[in-house]
């Protein structure tokens, strides 16, 4: 089972606003990812992953700690439900350091993620200008919204 974009984009904005940090009633980026899995309907209640890189580097894990199917450079072919990253645009070797959701608001890609410089979960345009230039597809969250309505038939 796995979490339909929607819900998981529907989770994300049910955070935005929320303050930033690593304390209770807070979120950072990565825990803003965690909180998304754990409670969008066909989510995993007990998931975690240590950090931003250690997300980042799940792709190339085995069983359980395989997180990311996919991974790449640069936005070509952002989807919602995809993750956002910032960090390591040289190669796959860096270290990213930030992470988000990506959503769509008015049909234009935005990200959901915890900024540390507004002080809160925001949603904002996706640009690579403004640092995301990495992309990921998550294992537990379905990504490509006109897929998901042919599979499920709606």
């Amino acid at each position: 089972m796995a979490i339909r974009t929607k819900d998981a984009v529907a989770a994300a904005r049910g955070l935005v606003g929320m303050p930033y940090g690593s304390g209770r009633g807070e979120l950072d980026c990565i825990n803003l990812i965690k909180r998304v899995i754990r409670t969008a309907p066909g989510g995993r209640r007990g998931y975690t992953t240590a950090g931003t890189a250690s997300l980042w580097a799940s792709a190339e894990a085995c069983g359980k700690y395989r997180d990311l199917t996919r991974r790449q450079i640069g936005l070509s072919g952002a989807a919602p439900g995809m993750l956002a990253f910032k960090g390591a645009p040289a190669g796959y070797a860096g270290q990213p350091h930030h992470v988000g959701l990506v959503a769509e608001c008015g049909g234009r890609l935005t990200v959901i993620h915890a900024s540390s410089t507004k002080g809160e979960v925001v949603e904002e345009a996706l640009r690579e200008r403004d640092g995301w230039t990495l992309l990921a597809v998550h294992r537990l969250i379905r990504t490509g919204q006109r897929k998901e309505a042919d599979r499920d038939g709606q």
